[in-house]
């Protein structure tokens, strides 16, 4: 084999490697996308929140909703506590 063959079959696996790259990180935005898009369902979290984490105080209330619910962002989290 030459030199020039080395080189080609290295570029196409490079261009190959990058497509595979950039399906995964469509594929990953799709998924993001239809996440955004179902909305956000609070009441089992609010629920939780009122039943089992009543007597704390709000950062550990926070953290404890964050564990269970790990989708929750932290803004999230702490206007459930605040809405509680």
């Amino acid at each position: 084999m030459t030199e020039e063959m080395f080189w080609m079959i290295g570029l196409s696996l490079a261009v190959i490697g990058l497509l595979v790259i950039v399906f995964l990180q469509y594929q990953q935005i799709e998924q993001l996308k239809s996440r955004l898009n179902q909305g956000h369902n609070y009441e089992e979290p609010l629920a939780y929140l009122r039943n089992q984490l009543a007597g704390l105080p709000k950062v550990k209330a926070v953290k404890a909703l964050r564990t269970q619910y790990p989708q929750l962002s932290l803004v999230d989290a702490a206007q459930l506590w605040e809405r509680k």
